[in-house]
């Protein structure tokens, strides 16, 4: 699954990642978790967008009292990208580095999240702590886990 969303206490929620960007989501108050794995592919096609429905739509929490922290995930300083995704991100002319922190914050503010947090941790050069697939080129993951 691309994401997971509770209002379950003790239930523990997991995904999967390397380079690809981990959003949790939630409210406290109203005891309501989520996490979403972001890749390029998640942000194009709005994957934000869809959780933030769901917290919406299936638990009554609107976008503004959900809180965002984004986890551990490639940084714009180690993520070349070719022409095909310089379109889908609509960078800059000569750009070829993609900021997918910036489009995930970008993405949660005009959802109407308030509070995004992100941990700037960059999963490829910090060798001694992450896996990262375009580093390695190998199946080593990171799992994320958010729980009421």
């Amino acid at each position: 699954a691309d994401g997971l969303i509770t209002a379950s206490s003790g239930l523990t929620l997991a995904i999967f990642t390397a380079d690809c960007l981990p959003v949790f989501l939630g409210n406290v108050q109203q005891g309501v978790a989520g996490v979403v794995h972001a890749g390029w592919r998640g942000l194009a096609n709005g994957i934000i967008a869809a959780a933030l429905e769901v917290f919406r739509s299936h638990f009554g929490v609107q976008p503004e009292n959900v809180t965002a922290l984004i986890g551990p995930h490639i940084q714009k300083c180690c993520y070349e990208v070719g022409d095909e995704l310089r379109d889908v991100f609509k960078l800059a002319p000569g750009e070829t580095h993609l900021d997918l922190d910036a489009a995930a914050v970008n993405q949660l503010k005009a959802l109407g999240v308030r509070q995004i947090s992100s941990n700037g941790h960059c999963t490829a050069h910090e060798t001694d702590l992450f896996f990262s697939y375009r580093r390695e080129k190998t199946a080593g993951r990171i799992m994320s886990l958010v729980r009421i």
